[in-house]
């Protein structure tokens, strides 16, 4: 875990790994189980969850952002590479990668399954949603900040 005097490099590190890339993912899965979730005690509770995400990851982006900046000058470049390496490492370990997800079909139209409407995604469903997720979200959010060049 990290305290209080965690360096600034693993800060970032896990910064992107527990907040940056599991919140963002996180809040795509929320958004797709809403879609078809028919329960409306279930679907409130998601529409909360959904909320407190979506500030979770929009936070977690400004944090590493902040990170980054206001390091010193001589040090940036360093960190730069950092946010490449460890956003390539848990785009992989989520079985995530830019090219794989434009060779692979998983954004097809997903089917609705009967467990959905218990705002519960299949692993199949799970997987679209984050390969979606990844390709029209975290890389973009990534190339706008000039932080993609080892993840494609």
């Amino acid at each position: 875990g990290l305290s209080i005097e965690s360096s600034r490099e693993a800060l970032i590190s896990n910064l992107i790994k527990e907040a940056c890339f599991a919140e963002t993912l996180g809040v795509a899965e929320l958004t797709a189980a809403l879609k078809w979730c028919d329960h409306p005690e279930i679907s409130a509770h998601l529409s909360e969850v959904l909320e407190e995400e979506t500030e979770h990851a929009h936070l977690a982006w400004k944090a590493l952002k902040w990170l980054v900046e206001s390091a010193p000058i001589q040090e940036q470049d360093q960190l730069n590479v950092l946010v490449q390496t460890t956003f390539a490492e848990v785009s992989q370990a989520f079985g995530l990668t830019y090219s794989e997800t434009l060779m692979n079909d998983r954004s097809s139209a997903m089917v609705q399954t009967s467990i959905n409407r218990f705002g519960v995604l299949t692993e199949h469903q799970t997987q679209q949603v984050r390969a979606e997720a990844f390709k029209s979200v975290i890389m973009p959010a990534l190339k706008a900040a000039q932080w993609s060049q080892k993840i494609a």
